[in-house]
């Protein structure tokens, strides 16, 4: 999957407000684009299941219960949208049935399941997360936060703690935006931060520029699967 860095749409957000993306951002302003970056793209997330961030991986329950949360080995899961009792892509399977009880584990229906048996997952990754808190190498961070590192121009999510090297994989998850949602991002982030400022007329014409773009990048990937599909018809003036 190709991608785009966090300070690749922070700065492009910067520059389209009128100012110098080679200054450091005062820290209120850089604490803002990452809430309006981290709007868009959870919005964006969830429009439409995105081949890169939509997977279907097999995974293996104890008794019934399934436990979502992932490892450095393996991807997280961020919302379940079908389980199977074998792989899809192998056969016809059946849909076995499942109650979330919480936001790490999932209790599958044990008329439908046989204990211990291997089930195939369809999931959607969860939502990339953004800070605006630079990484210290000096502080020893616990599993959940989150935090800027310039060097990459990524967010990185603590996945265990305690940690303290970014670099190693088994303690930090780099959050990855795909790149074909970077221009919308920008556009949404961009309208937040007009509407923030009293300018409501410019806000909704990037919100429907964003929209608009996001539909182009949907209808693309219709069109790559050779699907039938109604397209969305846009007018440029």
């Amino acid at each position: 999957m190709k991608t785009a860095t966090y300070k690749s749409l922070r700065d492009g957000v910067i520059r389209r407000m009128g100012l110098d993306a080679s200054l450091t951002p005062l820290t209120s302003q850089s604490a803002a684009l990452a809430e309006y970056l981290q709007s868009a793209l959870d919005g964006m997330w969830d429009f439409y299941p995105w081949p890169d961030v939509t997977l279907t991986e097999q995974r293996t329950p104890v008794n019934h219960l399934l436990v979502v949360s992932g490892s450095a080995l393996q991807n997280p899961i961020g919302e379940v949208l079908e389980i199977f009792d074998a792989d899809p892509a192998a056969t016809v399977p059946n849909a076995v049935p499942f109650d979330l009880l919480s936001d790490d584990s999932i209790s599958l229906n044990p008329d439908w399941h046989i204990p211990h048996a291997p089930v195939w997952v369809r999931f959607r990754l969860p939502a990339p997360v953004f800070s605006s808190a630079d990484y210290n190498s000096a502080t020893t961070y616990s599993a959940g936060d989150v935090v800027y590192y310039d060097l990459t121009g990524d967010c990185y999510l603590c996945i265990r703690g305690p940690a303290g090297n970014i670099r190693d994989a088994s303690l930090w998850r780099r959050q990855l935006i795909p790149a074909y949602l970077a221009e919308p991002a920008k556009l949404h982030a961009l309208a937040e931060a007009q509407q923030e400022d009293g300018q409501y007329d410019k806000a909704n014409f990037l919100f429907a520029r964003s929209k608009a773009l996001l539909e182009d990048r949907q209808d693309d990937f219709w069109m790559r699967r050779n699907n039938a599909h109604h397209f969305t018809a846009k007018f440029n003036y």
